[in-house]
């Protein structure tokens, strides 16, 4: 791992101890209802300031697809590229997760997001599995909102799975849930990459419109078409994210033109850390 990049994590999990730990120490006195409105405006900020931090520049199309009360009964599906779509997605629309029971173990951000309302999983266990959809759904009619990666772990490539697992997505339809899909891109550029813009790490977010479960006739074909928007959805947001990389590129080749020879500084890399 690079030396910019632990420190990054570093400053990251300083942020998560001075934002958190107060609340994870009272929050226990509180009910799951309360707890999700005492963390709301920590874990937002948390996620904004990681952005910044890591200098992600988060572009999102479709925001109004996101509409008012859209914070209980919606479940928010999205392809997963790295540790940093959590506070990505959190930056967008702060709602919790359901994530892997090892996550726990982050120190400052396991409990925080465990009180906010996220959801954790045994993936070795069937019986676990089945047990924590079954909470998902129930946190999602009666609390709030949720986030799922239906692929159940991260790309290395950034090209989301065509098959995932579609457990979740066939209950929700069962329980008359509606699907908000997100397509992302980008965030696996980040850690132990260059940047690719002058102005940093570009990640590019498409938000779809909500898959009303009401349209379909049966849970299969169901979470065929959830999973298929967030494949056009990814699509989109690759190929913005291309486009500006590509865009950044010419603008700096055009402003090195202008720059006489023996001026110029032999570097490799366009935009350095």
């Amino acid at each position: 791992m690079r030396i910019v990049d632990a420190f990054r994590i570093f400053i990251g999990f300083c942020l998560a101890a001075i934002l958190f730990t107060p609340l994870i120490l009272i929050g226990a006195f509180f009910p799951m209802r309360c707890r999700r409105s005492i963390f709301y405006w920590p874990w937002k900020l948390f996620s904004v300031l990681v952005c910044l931090v890591f200098r992600l520049r988060v572009n999102v199309t479709g925001q109004e697809n996101i509409r008012q009360g859209y914070e209980k009964r919606h479940l928010f599906i999205c392809n997963h590229q790295s540790a940093l779509d959590i506070p990505i997605l959190v930056s967008v629309f702060t709602i919790p997760f359901l994530t892997k029971q090892q996550n726990l173990w982050i120190p400052f951000l396991g409990l925080a997001g465990l009180m906010a309302g996220s959801v954790t999983v045994d993936r070795s266990s069937n019986c676990d599995r089945l047990k924590a959809i079954k909470k998902v759904l129930d946190r999602i009619e009666n609390i709030t909102s949720l986030y799922v990666f239906p692929e159940g772990t991260r790309s290395r490539t950034g090209q989301p799975q065509k098959q995932i697992f579609q457990a979740v997505l066939r209950a929700a339809w069962r329980r008359r849930i509606n699907v908000v899909p997100l397509g992302l891109h980008g965030s696996h550029l980040v850690i132990g990459h260059q940047p690719q813009t002058h102005s940093g790490y570009p990640v590019h977010i498409h938000i779809g419109k909500v898959v009303d479960t009401s349209n379909f006739p049966d849970d299969k074909v169901f979470a065929e078409h959830c999973w298929q928007q967030v494949l056009e959805l990814h699509s989109k947001a690759k190929a913005d994210l291309e486009a500006e990389v590509a865009a950044s590129k010419l603008k700096y080749c055009e402003l090195s033109a202008k720059i006489p020879e023996s001026l110029r500084e032999d570097n490799k890399q366009p935009f350095p850390e």
